[in-house]
C-alpha cells in the first residue's frame, strides 16, 4: 500500500476514533452520574476530563492534516447514554467490559498512528499519538481491574 493510500486509510480510522472517544467522553460521564456515591464515580470524572484532553490532541492532529475535525457525534451520545441506562437492567460490570474492550482497541489503533507517522518523520504527531496510546492504555487497565473486582450485585 502507498503512502498516500495508507495515509488516507489511516485519516479515515482517526476518524473514526475521534468518533469513539466522544463516546468515551459521554459514556465516562453520565455512567460517573449513574454511579455518584461510589468510590467508581471519582475514577470515572477522571477518565472523563481525561477523554476531553484526548479528544482536543486529536481534533488538532486531524485539523493539522485536513483542515478539519469533527466537535462531536450524536450517534455516539445516544449509544453512550444507551449503554449507561441499560445499567439499570444489566448493572454496570457490562458497561465498564464494553468500556474496557472499546479503550484496548483505541490503544492499539493509537500505536500503530504513532508508529505510522514516526516512519513518516513526523515525530511530533507520532509522540501525540504515543501520549494518547498511553492515556488509553491507563484506562483499559483500570477498568478492567474494576471489572474483575466488581461484586456481582452491581
Amino acid at each position: 500500500m502507498g503512502d498516500d493510500a495508507m495515509q488516507a486509510r489511516l485519516m479515515k480510522e482517526m476518524r473514526g476514533a475521534l468518533r469513539s472517544e466522544f463516546g468515551a467522553k459521554t459514556a465516562y460521564s453520565s455512567l460517573a452520574w449513574r454511579l455518584s456515591g461510589t468510590e467508581l464515580e471519582q475514577v470515572l470524572r477522571r477518565m472523563h476530563a481525561e477523554e476531553i484532553e484526548v479528544i482536543e490532541m486529536l481534533q488538532e492532529v486531524l485539523t493539522e492534516l485536513t483542515g478539519r475535525a469533527q466537535k462531536r457525534s450524536l450517534k455516539r451520545w445516544l449509544a453512550a447514554w444507551g449503554l449507561t441506562l441499560a445499567t439499570y437492567l444489566t448493572g454496570a460490570r457490562f458497561a465498564l467490559r464494553t468500556c474496557t474492550e472499546a479503550e484496548e482497541a483505541i490503544a492499539r489503533w493509537y500505536l500503530e498512528f504513532e508508529h505510522f507517522f514516526f516512519e513518516s518523520g513526523r515525530t511530533e504527531i507520532s509522540l501525540r499519538f504515543g501520549q494518547m496510546a498511553r492515556i488509553k492504555q491507563l484506562h483499559h487497565q483500570t477498568l478492567r481491574a474494576w471489572v474483575e473486582n466488581m461484586p456481582r450485585a452491581r
